[in-house]
């Protein structure tokens, strides 16, 4: 999934970072939060739609790394809140290779599931091709943002 495309004023930005002392972490999370807008768009517009929760069940977290304080990175998952609906009991766990009771909806529908019959139910992978279709977009969004940010601290 490495894309190694140019990114216009990517170069500018990290020769303008190198003159500043330090960068605030919320700036960091200002871009990172601009560059998810899209993906998180997309990725809700190709969900499947039966009821309409799964739309609404994607949203954006930021994770928290206590190793690196300064990095920002939001993932997309499914609102835990919606588990009463996401969460679907199995009838006979294990026979088709999990073992819990239960299966997890937006999963199957990511990823794909095994049927009855042994055979296989090919996900949407709605996230993924997103994620994958935004990348170019949202790094390019990030530099963006950051570059305005940067310009503003160095004034």
């Amino acid at each position: 999934m490495a894309n190694h495309t140019h990114i216009e004023g990517l170069a500018e930005l990290e020769s303008q970072f190198r003159r500043l002392e330090k960068f605030p972490k919320s700036k960091v999370g200002k871009a990172a939060n601009a560059g998810m807008k899209e993906p998180l768009k997309d990725a809700k517009a190709n969900a499947p739609v039966d009821m309409g929760t799964l739309k609404k069940g994607i949203i954006k977290i930021k994770e928290k790394s206590p190793k690196h304080r300064a990095k920002v990175v939001y993932r997309v998952v499914f609102d835990r809140g919606f588990n009463h609906v996401f969460q679907k009991p199995i009838q006979n766990p294990g026979k088709y290779g999990g073992k819990k009771p239960t299966a997890y909806y937006p999963v199957s529908q990511e990823f794909g599931f095994r049927t009855s019959n042994h055979g296989y139910s090919p996900g949407f992978r709605f996230i993924q091709k997103a994620l994958e279709q935004n990348q170019t977009a949202s790094a390019k969004k990030i530099v963006d943002v950051l570059r305005k940010e940067v310009d503003k601290l160095l004034q």
